[in-house]
């Protein structure tokens, strides 16, 4: 899990280890006779176990974003309104009747705010994601602050 762009692997197959289940044994996990490929070298730190307990996990990324999709119908059924690429950042919008959602992706190394020319005008955000009270950091102009590498999902009106 989570091996991408680790230094040392060369190729594709070390990308493609059994997947660690715990963090711990000579298979890991995966089997109680011999893999068929070796190991990851991240396997005491990411493996299936540790990612349960993780909401910061790139499980539990994936099971926020299944959560949206499952609770806003224009996420799942929606049609595509808008989209915008701007450096790093990937925006798009999906609508289904009055419902709106907004994905804001900064695959950047830098934070990114965004401004006015972005957003329809009067627009309003209230954040989806990330969940948990966390609140909408923004830029001088009142627009939302992207942290570097995030994906950030709202509510537009």
């Amino acid at each position: 899990l989570g091996q991408a762009g680790l230094h040392g692997l060369e190729g594709d197959k070390p990308l493609r280890a059994p997947m660690s289940w715990v963090g711990e044994g000579a298979a890991g996990g995966f089997t109680t006779g011999e893999p068929f490929r070796p190991l990851a070298p991240n396997l005491a730190t990411h493996d299936a176990a540790s990612q349960q307990q993780n909401p910061e996990s790139i499980l539990g990324f994936y099971k926020a974003m299944l959560k949206l999709r499952n609770e806003r119908a224009s996420i799942a059924r929606g049609s595509f309104e808008r989209s915008f690429a701007e450096g790093m950042v990937l925006g798009f919008t999906r609508r289904l009747l009055r419902e709106r959602t907004l994905v804001l992706i900064n695959y950047g190394a830098s934070p990114v705010t965004l401004g006015a020319a972005h957003f329809p005008r009067g627009a309003r955000l209230r954040p989806l994601y990330p969940a948990g009270g966390v609140p909408m950091q923004t830029g001088a102009d009142g627009w939302p602050l992207l942290p570097p590498q995030s994906v950030q999902v709202f509510d537009l009106r």
